[in-house]
């Protein structure tokens, strides 16, 4: 989508509902300022590159030569969607350059903010990424880059996907952009700086150190843990023990915390666990659940589907039977996510010393219909 104007490229971003919209709002973003800024392109790529050679500790043979690169969002393939795939292309011998031909090298990213990483999506990522680049024979170089907010264990032990991998983080991107010695056209120079701000209001940039308010809170934090504990115990465990089938162990609340950014429990609905439900609290932006309330956690409840995508549907069939409107879940298509139902912490800061009571009851009650859906409507096998 080259020679067109940003706001339209901004048009081809169509939001889905439950979405966090700033994950592809980014991508739609930086997607136009490579593809109207060639050389910026070209030396994005080579960075990548040149990053994931590094990582290897080994040498790795220089990205190929292109003279033109294009840049695509969200590409619809049999494996999901990546958020961004550049191509790069060499010229012809007489200086032409024809995109119809194979590329001399592809690279496939996939951008996080907040949102955890969805079931299996770097192995299909990866795969997708193979097929592109003629096979496993005899392949075009290629790499999937993976980026996110924050530290991603995959930094610490990449995972074996059978393509060239390579972790990094948001503030890997702007030390780039921002050190980039090359010269932006007079035209796009306003737009360049506005999408550095931008990453600066998202916190995409390289942390400089605490606030004055994170450090007059890091006391108060095994506190509110414990609090947000007891507002899922009483009347709301037991309910989400009933919830069929019934039981569940009573593990460490806090063992996503740091990857996914939720504190809270999970149970398998099925035998198999493919299928579970997750209670709890979301303390980072969730595309399925985005914040009510800036600044405060997110009351949640999720049911989410195991099984590849191509097998899902059986979830998606049982799950369009739950009574939406009268029960407050909302369904989420082509998502892990089969449905959700979130509420903001900030609505019960005004219920005083009945506060954790009420968010008791509120847990209780969506988990009580949930058992009575379940019971009327068995999970299918």
């Amino acid at each position: 989508m080259q020679d067109v104007s940003f706001f339209t490229r901004l048009s081809s971003y169509s939001p889905r509902a439950g979405r966090n919209p700033r994950e592809d709002f980014f991508t739609e973003a930086l997607a136009w300022l490579l593809n109207n800024e060639p050389n910026l392109a070209i030396a994005y790529a080579q960075h990548m590159w040149s990053l994931s050679a590094e990582s290897a500790d080994r040498p790795i043979e220089p990205l190929p030569e292109v003279a033109t690169i294009e840049v695509e969002t969200q590409v619809v393939a049999n494996e999901g969607r990546p958020d961004m795939v550049m191509r790069g292309y060499a010229a012809d011998e007489d200086g032409r350059t024809r995109r119809s031909k194979t590329p001399a090298w592809i690279m496939a990213f996939e951008h996080k903010l907040d949102a955890g990483e969805g079931t299996r999506q770097l192995h299909r990522y990866a795969c997708y990424l193979c097929t592109e680049a003629g096979g496993r024979s005899d392949p075009i170089p290629h790499m999937l880059v993976y980026i996110t907010r924050y530290h991603n264990p995959n930094s610490d032990n990449p995972p074996d996907l059978g393509a060239p991998f390579q972790p990094l983080r948001w503030r890997d991107v702007y030390n780039f952009l921002t050190s980039w010695d090359g010269s932006v056209q007079e035209q796009n120079k306003l737009y360049f700086s506005e999408l550095i701000k931008f990453m600066e209001e998202q916190d995409m940039a390289p942390v400089t150190g605490f606030s004055p308010f994170q450090l007059a809170t890091i006391g108060e934090i095994n506190k509110t843990l414990v609090l947000m504990d007891e507002c899922m115990s009483g009347l709301a465990w037991e309910a989400f023990l009933n919830v069929p089938p019934q039981g569940c162990d009573r593990n460490n609340p806090g063992g996503h915390l740091y990857t996914y950014g939720y504190f809270g429990y999970g149970k398998k609905l099925d035998q198999e666990a493919k299928l579970r439900l997750y209670i709890g609290f979301g303390l980072q932006e969730e595309e399925e659940y985005p914040r009510s309330h800036k600044g405060y956690p997110e009351l949640f409840l999720t049911i989410e589907s195991d099984l590849k995508k191509a097998d899902r549907q059986k979830h998606y069939d049982w799950i369009k039977e739950l009574p939406m409107e009268t029960t407050g879940w909302r369904s989420i298509d082509d998502s892990p996510t089969l449905a959700c139902v979130h509420t903001s912490l900030a609505n019960y800061t005004s219920h005083g010393e009945h506060q954790i009571d009420q968010i008791q009851n509120w847990f209780a009650g969506h988990l009580r219909r949930l058992s009575i859906y379940i019971k009327a409507h068995p999970v299918p096998l």
